[in-house]
């Protein structure tokens, strides 16, 4: 790429290529003019020079799209994006650190503190409500040192302490919900590793003891004093609506509110969780697994918060629109699950817009989704945006 200074860009021009304040960093693209407050705000962050494979151009055809619900990002918004991004990550790997620290005491000492656990779900719940759009992004959420156990065990917390804001629990039950939540898995912490990593099929001694984790958890917890809501959840997360689960083959009512909905909400993020012997599934497809079994092994009420929590199309899913542009989720709206806000990543025509248009699929009824990207699309779509970055 040719470097640009600033002193040669005229306010509201257009360059056929995207302008880069590095090799790596996007600020402007074809699509976007670079306007006079963005030229001010580079000299006024002291940069003298750009970066870009363009020249001076007029302004493209955009995407066939209604002005209603429509709106262009800019610097300032992706800037901040990306910074409160990056913090969800933290923050996500800070409770891993926390929860694995905590069951290596347990494992050790045998010895866990309700009281630890409720200060960490405290904190996680005002994280959720004032930065929803980013901890809810699953896809962000990244497993680097941590074990499945462990990150399966906190997503599942985060998503059932939003239902649980979604369903307006008082913050007590949600306290409970998210405590509880969190330490689900606890009783894989008396199963032998080598049945929790065995990548083939196991014996029916094996699956036995598979099926007594909740038991295990369940004894650990009432040991501990957790509070018996709390402890009962975890005995009855693997139970089912239609009595097909375990330990005890629960049916319906029998299953407690809290065990009804880390049920569902631990189903959903093992779908979209890779493991050493299982591929991951990406979040629509997650849903519609969940969808198909509503009524059938989970209560029907709490897959309705969930797909109202989450959407059909949770944040961070690539779909395909009606007019063959290409998407991603960004935001939900709880009052419609179908029609999130989305930003626009490509043309119809295929050329990268990076995120340059955003819109609110509520307020526009031109444009919809005509289905989530697969698998190896999205890897197609992001070899491309790599390249073209």
């Amino acid at each position: 790429m040719k470097s640009l200074t600033i002193k040669q860009i005229k306010p509201d021009s257009y360059y056929t290529a995207p302008l880069y304040l590095d090799d790596k960093y996007i600020i402007t693209a074809p699509d976007i003019p670079v306007t006079a407050q963005l030229i001010e705000k580079l000299v006024k962050w002291q940069f003298a020079e750009v970066l870009t494979d363009g020249e001076p151009g007029s302004q493209p055809v955009m995407p066939d799209i209604e002005e209603a619900g429509v709106k262009a990002a800019n610097l300032n918004d992706d800037l901040a994006s990306q910074e409160i991004k990056n913090e969800a990550q933290v923050f996500f790997r800070e409770i891993c650190g926390f929860l694995e620290n905590t069951f290596e005491i347990y494992r050790n000492k045998e010895i866990i503190s309700y009281n630890h656990i409720i200060e960490q779900i405290k904190k996680i719940i005002p994280f959720i409500r004032e930065k929803r759009n980013f901890i809810l992004d699953m896809s962000n959420l990244k497993v680097t040192e941590h074990n499945y156990l462990i990150s399966h065990s906190v997503k599942t917390a985060i998503v059932s302490i939003a239902l649980a804001d979604f369903l307006k629990l008082p913050p007590h039950k949600t306290i409970e919900l998210g405590t509880a939540a969190l330490t689900h898995k606890i009783g894989m912490l008396k199963i032998p590793d080598s049945i929790l990593t065995n990548p083939g099929g196991l014996k029916e001694s094996e699956w036995k003891a598979i099926r007594a984790y909740p038991i295990l958890g369940y004894k650990i917890l009432q040991e501990a004093s957790f509070p018996p809501a709390v402890s009962i959840a975890v005995l009855e997360h693997q139970e089912r609506n239609n009595g097909a689960g375990y330990p005890r083959k629960l049916q319906g009512e029998q299953i407690s509110f809290y065990g009804k909905i880390i049920a569902v909400i631990s189903s959903y993020c093992a779908a979209i969780e890779k493991r050493p012997f299982k591929g991951s599934k990406d979040a629509h497809a997650g849903i519609l697994d969940i969808l198909k079994e509503m009524g059938k092994q989970y209560d029907d009420k709490i897959v309705r918060a969930l797909i109202f929590t989450l959407s059909f199309y949770p944040i961070g899913t690539k779909v395909l629109l009606s007019n063959n542009s290409i998407a991603v989720v960004t935001k939900t709206n709880t009052g419609n699950p179908k029609e999130p806000v989305i930003k626009v990543l490509t043309s119809e025509d295929g050329t990268i817009l990076t995120d340059s248009v955003i819109i609110d699929l509520t307020q526009n009824k031109k444009i919809q989704i005509t289905r989530p990207l697969s698998q190896g699309e999205i890897l197609k779509l992001a070899d491309r945006i790599k390249y073209d970055s």
